[in-house]
């Protein structure tokens, strides 16, 4: 995993040798079995993105759907995500997603200590990385399987809790680079309290 992980391009304003900010397709690689060698060739197979297929993200998908405990961290603070976790881990709720009272102990979902999508201030509104494309082709498969998670996610919730509920959980980003451009230019500039998108 570490050659891997110091094999991989990385934007311009990022270090190597983070595994948290490998652009590499981590997840459907992590997910589906790769080994450190290519499951496809990109000559035989177009669809074939730095070794990873259809066929890995495919079984990427079939292990996501054995993850009990599979959440998105960016629907943390929606109310249909922290009641079906209440119900799931036995944390007490008022029933829809809210705190049962004033300064409970576990209630941190709420106010993060930084909200996501970005650090602070820092990130402007509207502000889109120069590398975006090149972080969308490069993680094409992740991008699939991101959205396989939260769909997989939104109807377990929804099983778990009622289509209302399933209903508070927020609308994701594009996956494509046009569609995330246009996104990210109408985000305002995140806040400690407020997430930018």
């Amino acid at each position: 995993m570490g050659a891997w992980v110091n094999r991989t391009r990385f934007p311009n304003r990022q270090s190597p040798g983070h595994l948290w900010n490998v652009p590499d397709n981590l997840y459907a690689k992590t997910f589906g079995g790769w080994r450190g060698e290519a499951a496809c060739s990109e000559a035989v197979d177009p669809t074939c993105v730095g070794g990873v297929g259809a066929a890995m993200v495919g079984k990427a998908e079939r292990a996501l759907a054995h993850v009990d405990g599979l959440l998105l961290t960016e629907w943390l603070g929606s109310p249909g995500q922290i009641e079906f976790l209440s119900r799931k881990y036995c944390f007490q709720t008022d029933g829809a997603g809210r705190s049962p009272g004033a300064h409970a102990s576990w209630w941190h979902f709420q106010r993060p200590r930084r909200a996501g999508g970005g650090h602070g201030s820092k990130r402007p509104a509207g502000w889109v990385p120069d590398e975006l494309e090149l972080l969308v082709s490069l993680n094409k498969w992740d991008l699939r399987l991101f959205g396989h998670a939260a769909e997989l996610i939104r109807r377990r919730v929804a099983a778990s809790v009622g289509d209302a509920l399933a209903a508070t959980l927020p609308k994701l980003a594009p996956a494509d680079a046009g569609g995330l451009t246009a996104w990210l230019k109408n985000c305002p500039a995140p806040t400690s309290e407020v997430a930018a998108c």
